[in-house]
Formats: C-alpha cells, structure tokens, sequence
C-alpha cells in the first residue's frame, strides 16, 4: 500500500447495512464506487422516522460549507430546545401530510416527495477496500460533515475489525 500497489485492495469486499438521513446518503452516494441498494419509498410506505441533532451547529464564518459546534449559541440548551422543536414540527406537518396523500389514493411514489432530507433511509453497499480507504479518506476528514463522519467512523470499525492488516496501513499511508 505505501508504494500504491491498490489492486489486491480490490479483491477483498465489505458489505454494510447503513441506516441514514436522506441529507448524508446525498453526499455517501457521491463517491460512485459503491454497489448499493437503498430502501425504496416507491414501493414501501415510508417510516415516522427522523434525524434531529444532539447539538445544532451554527454555520461557519470562514467555511461557507462548515459549521461550528461551539459558541454561545450552540452552548445553551434553550437554543437546541427550540431548534428541535422547530424541525419536529417540521416533520409531523410534513408526514401528516405524505399521510393524507397516501389516503387520498396518491401513488407512494409522488407523496414522497413532501418528505425533508432529514427522514431516514437505509442502504445495503458493497465496496472493495481500496474504495471504502479512499471513502474514509475524504469523509474522515475534519472537514467533513459531522453526520457522514460518524456514519464513516462507523465503517472504519467494521473495516479494522475485519481487514485488519489493512487497516493499518490505511492509518499508516499519512506517515508515507
């Protein structure tokens, strides 16, 4: 791996079951190396199922496409409170009314579409270990989105728990 022999990383596959809010599986599904299959709102009827965060982020003033965990903001837990608030209510509005429309006759595949990002779906990805290093390279990263970071720290474990030779030197290739 530290000359860049990558091609006996292609022969050895993981297979995961994610469960994700639709806003991380936009940014997993960008990296095209995967074979997925993802739970499908054309045929099933979606699940009350939605991401609300621990802690809300303020956005970044440096980073337009960041967001920072600290601050006075993010410090008080009437401010969290009520940005939770503000998004549950959000959902139950928005899946009340996907609710309407299924009883209105409405094919799933259109009601759908009144649901947020933030509601969860849930994928079955294979990738080889070459791709998932490069896959955690990027979504690793302190820059990374926190929600795709967790979601790729996750994979990580899975990964050094079976491959785990591999592993190493995945954690070895910035010492290169």
């Amino acid at each position: 791996y530290k000359n860049r022999h990558t091609s006996p990383f292609e022969s050895c596959n993981i297979t995961f079951n994610i469960k994700m809010p639709i806003f991380c599986m936009r940014q997993f599904v960008r990296h095209r190396t995967f074979r997925l299959n993802e739970w499908s709102g054309r045929y099933s009827e979606l699940a009350d199922e939605f991401y609300v965060p621990e802690l809300w982020r303020v956005q970044d003033v440096k980073n337009k496409q960041g967001s920072l965990a600290s601050g006075s903001l993010v410090d008080s837990p009437m401010w969290n409170a009520e940005n939770s608030g503000i998004a549950e209510s959000t959902f139950k509005y928005c899946y009340h009314n996907y609710q309407l429309l299924l009883e209105r006759g409405v094919a799933k595949e259109l009601a759908r579409i009144v649901v947020p990002v933030s509601m969860f779906t849930e994928i079955y990805v294979n990738v080889d270990v070459h791709n998932l290093m490069h896959f955690l390279g990027l979504r690793q990263d302190a820059h990374a989105q926190k929600e795709i970071r967790d979601i790729a720290d996750a994979m990580a474990d899975i990964f050094k728990e079976l491959y785990p030779w591999s592993f190493e030197a995945y954690q070895n290739r910035l010492k290169v």
